[in-house]
């Protein structure tokens, strides 16, 4: 073995090395295979809980500050609506010394695309908000009630305009010329680039005028006496290829590992997150199984009231089952004595989260309730964090959180 091809033998180590480790780097930054944005619900639902706290938080000693933040997230309708009731909001929040600090509790996707999305929003109001909310006069009923049609649907836009990288595969901008990202030369990259100098070590260029002839006998024999012909690998063109590939790969290899200590990945997105990561028609059978069987569980009438029960008992697990028949005794006789009926009706369901096994779904009532004696019906509007969980084919309820 020649001292070049003992040479060569490790520059081929090398380069092998670099290329596993470059590998490596690249599977561990998610970049390099971009999750589809349609389905990441999870930037969804981030822009919506922002951009509802901004609408729904309320100190009337910065009205104009927490005013302005609305309008920066607002778009289309929703953005016309706030614009034209400002003045009337502020005058009133002024007047009133509004205060209001909301929680969200749950956020659900009723639909989404690459470039929208609807969703429902579900909170618990704060004890200053629900005084506030009792001293409403007129004239903030009034300014408000463009407003209220549009809190639990916000659509949320991307810009259009935009395109990865060929490089680095970040969203940028059409008419960008470098990328923010990797700072790549745009311009550069759409030219035709020349032939890369590297190709003549890739390949053995025969010249034109050489042109192959019969050998004799004799030179037949001459190159039988001959030397054996040297391995590619002892070569000095091998060494210069492979001396190329290794400075390419440390070069890969180098910039791969700055890119993920230098700006980490962000965090995979949870698939569970509005059903993402389900088949579309497996996510509709549990929101559609969520809604009706909440609308089961609170729909119930003093003449058929144990029928109505085994409606809402049948798809039950035996955990909460045990919940609502304790529940439903306890009103049983004021139900049967003053001829009590409840009929709920579904205004709006959206999913927070589901896998192939359970689900978790924001789900608006309205529930319309008559009594003897009593003149008027009573509407409540109750918002439900409902929970089902899959049992073969059929999806049971499994759990009821009243967020309102």
């Amino acid at each position: 073995m020649t001292g070049t091809t003992r040479t060569n033998r490790v520059l081929l180590l090398l380069v092998a090395a670099f290329v596993v480790a470059a590998g490596v780097l690249f599977v561990l930054d998610d970049r390099a295979a971009p999750a589809s944005q349609a389905t990441d619900y999870s930037q969804v639902v981030a822009a919506a809980k922002k951009e509802m706290t901004a609408f729904l938080t309320m100190d009337h000693t910065r009205f104009d500050e927490l005013s302005a933040r609305v309008l920066e997230g607002a778009t289309g309708t929703f953005e016309q609506e706030y614009t034209a009731a400002l003045e009337s909001l502020r005058k009133t929040a002024l007047d009133e010394k509004w205060v209001a600090d909301p929680t969200i509790d749950s956020i659900g996707i009723s639909s989404a695309d690459a470039d929208s999305a609807t969703v429902r929003v579900g909170r618990r109001r704060t004890q200053a908000a629900a005084v506030a909310d009792q001293a409403r006069d007129g004239q903030r009923e009034r300014s408000l009630a463009g407003l209220r049609r549009r809190v639990r649907e916000l659509m949320i836009s991307w810009r259009r305009g935009t395109r990865p990288c060929p490089y680095c595969g970040e969203r940028i901008k059409d008419v960008a010329i470098r990328c923010r990202y990797c700072h790549a030369d745009l311009v550069a990259a759409a030219q035709d680039s020349e032939p890369s100098p590297v190709d003549a070590l890739l390949h053995d260029v025969v010249p034109d005028d050489v042109v192959p002839t019969e050998q004799s006998a004799e030179e037949k024999t001459d190159r039988t006496d001959a030397a054996p012909r040297t391995p590619w690998l002892g070569t000095v063109r091998a060494t210069r290829l492979l001396i190329v590939a290794l400075v390419a790969a440390v070069a890969v290899t180098a910039f791969l590992g700055w890119r993920l200590v230098d700006d980490p990945p962000a965090a995979v997105a949870d698939p569970t997150i509005g059903g993402a990561g389900l088949d579309e028609q497996v996510r509709t059978d549990s929101l559609v199984a969520a809604a009706d069987l909440a609308q089961r569980t609170f729909t119930y009438h003093h003449d058929s009231f144990d029928n109505d029960l085994e409606n809402a008992q049948a798809r039950m697990t035996e955990k909460f089952r045990a919940e609502y028949d304790g529940t439903m005794e306890q009103i049983r006789a004021n139900t049967l004595k003053n001829k009590i009926s409840a009929t709920a009706t579904v205004v709006a369901a959206a999913t927070v989260s589901a896998d192939a096994d359970q689900a978790s779904v924001l789900v608006f009532l309205n529930q319309v309730s008559t009594a003897k004696d009593v003149e008027n019906a009573q509407v409540n509007k109750p918002a439900l964090l409902v929970s089902v969980v899959r049992e073969g084919n059929d999806w049971l309820l499994s759990d009821v959180e009243a967020l309102r």
